[in-house]
């Protein structure tokens, strides 16, 4: 029987839970309100499982904790006969809730993938998955049937069946991250059972996707059918804001007119404020000659990098480095290493900007500093990298996070040196992948030889940029790390900058 126990005091509000099975029990504990955290353990027997439960509840009574009765139990199995429909709230964490038999340890894991989230629905072995609209609690229908029913699907948005087997005769509903103790259990016929799943009110998700009206119908009866999608819903597209195209006034319009690909309106507001003195003329510097950089003119560089040097206020973002490497760059451009001097000087011993500019001055007392080496690709450990990809798929927690284990599956990819896997776990991740993850398969692409590949890898992600730093106009590593030599052109620079990007 499980048991639960709440504290509740000053800004305190958690609760416990524990639920002893025998040689082992599950613990769940976290804030009221939410799903909390589950672990399980077992042990040599019933005898020792005992006393550590009893243990464990006396160390958290004597911490305060009081007993507020059982955990929330397993709704009671409804008849397998037909029976009105029952309306329950489902915690749809990572944007999905689970229907499986009751003895089921199956999990979705790559199940996941790209035609799933679409579709909107994931099934492995007795486990289906139904993706949502919101990744919070959502209202869920349930329908037991004693054959199929009507077609209403015109009255839903979206609209999936299949079938499941449920050898138990209880079928149970729960969220990804919930326990199995908050599971509702459901009696239908022992066998196949036909689930289909009715979206509705897709249309109403607020742009943060965290409010709305959506609803989830389920109807199961005995039988079996394909998987497959009987009405698909089809996102209107959003109407992005017009962008103000008249000549920007402030560094706030340039830079929104610089990153929504109107550099050629943002650029002379940027440079006029790098040339006079106030409160955003070393972000307007920066920001105006990392543009000039993207654009290929590194000798229009070197006069907004200086004042930026000269004249920026530290924050919490330190820029200083990413200067000092295209000061670098700008050098080897132009071949004019006297002007690359005089602009670093501009930021000579001041603080925070000392390190990166003091090493820049002196490596040019000797030369001219070196770009940097291209990268070689990491030696390949087939079998480190097959055992932790094996760890991968067995996490649990992961396999109920398909967005996350896709990511984990594409970096364990790169980090083994498994370049053929990452490029292909990259094609089937890229939708959900963070920005800096494309660059890590446009350096692959490099090191073979396919500039122009790793170029499109690139455009396509560029969108979903988002500069850390306020005065950024795109991505840096393009033009400063060596690995990614060759895919920026002048020309694509260009391009780079009439791609609305970062938002």
């Amino acid at each position: 029987m499980a048991r639960r126990f709440e504290l509740i005091e000053g800004t305190s509000s958690k609760f416990w839970e524990i639920d002893l099975r025998g040689a082992s029990f599950a613990v769940c504990f976290g804030r009221i309100g939410t799903a909390g955290q589950t672990s399980e353990k077992s042990f040599a027997d019933a005898a020792k499982a005992r006393a550590e439960h009893d243990k464990l509840v006396a160390e958290k009574t004597k911490k305060g904790y009081a007993e507020v009765g059982a955990a929330e139990p397993a709704a009671p199995p409804v008849r397998a006969t037909p029976a009105a429909p029952k309306a329950f709230q489902v915690f749809a964490d990572f944007h999905h809730f689970l229907l499986c038999d009751r003895g089921c340890t199956d999990v979705l894991g790559d199940a996941w993938d790209a035609a799933a989230i679409d579709d909107r629905l994931a099934l492995a072995g007795g486990v289906v998955g139904i993706g949502t609209a919101r990744n919070t609690t959502v209202p869920v229908e349930i329908a037991v049937l004693a054959s199929a029913p009507p077609d209403d699907a015109a009255a839903f948005d979206h609209v999936t069946e299949c079938s499941v087997a449920v050898p138990s005769g209880e079928l149970v509903l729960l969220g990804p991250t919930d326990p199995m103790t908050k599971a509702r259990a459901f009696a239908v016929p022992a066998g196949s059972v036909v689930v289909r799943v009715s979206h509705a009110r897709l249309d109403t998700i607020s742009d943060d996707g965290l409010r709305g009206k959506d609803a989830y119908r389920v109807q199961l009866w005995p039988g079996h059918a394909q998987a497959r999608v009987l009405k698909r819903w089809t996102p209107p597209a959003k109407e992005k804001p017009a962008v103000d195209t008249r000549p920007p006034k402030t560094f706030k319009q340039a830079m929104q007119l610089a990153r929504a690909g109107h550099t050629e309106l943002a650029l002379p507001k940027l440079l006029e404020l790098a040339s006079k003195e106030g409160k955003d003329q070393g972000l307007a510097a920066y920001a105006a000659a990392t543009t000039l950089a993207f654009q290929g003119d590194f000798a229009g560089f070197l006069e907004p990098a200086r004042a930026f040097l000269a004249t920026y206020v530290f924050g919490a973002i330190n820029p200083f480095d990413d200067i000092a490497a295209l000061l670098v760059v700008a050098g080897h451009a132009t071949g004019d290493w006297a002007a690359v001097k005089r602009a670093a000087e501009a930021g000579e011993g001041r603080a925070r900007a000392a390190d990166p500019i003091a090493k820049l001055l002196k490596a040019l007392e000797k030369g001219a500093p070196a770009l940097g080496r291209r990268g070689k690709a990491t030696r390949l450990d087939r079998a480190a990298y097959g055992k932790s990809v094996a760890e991968d798929r067995a996490d649990k927690k992961l396999a109920a996070r398909p967005d996350d284990l896709a990511r984990r599956l594409f970096s364990t990819a790169v980090v083994y040196g498994a370049e053929d896997e990452a490029l292909a776990a990259y094609e089937r991740a890229k939708a959900v992948l963070y920005w800096d993850d494309p660059l890590d398969a446009a350096r692959i692409l490099v090191r073979r030889g396919r500039v122009d590949d790793a170029w499109e890898v690139v455009l396509e992600a560029l969108p979903r940029w988002q500069g850390g730093f306020v005065a950024s106009v795109g991505p840096l590593d393009l033009l400063i790390d060596p690995a990614l030599g060759g895919v920026l052109t002048p020309a694509r620079g260009q391009a780079l900058l009439a791609t609305p990007r970062g938002g």
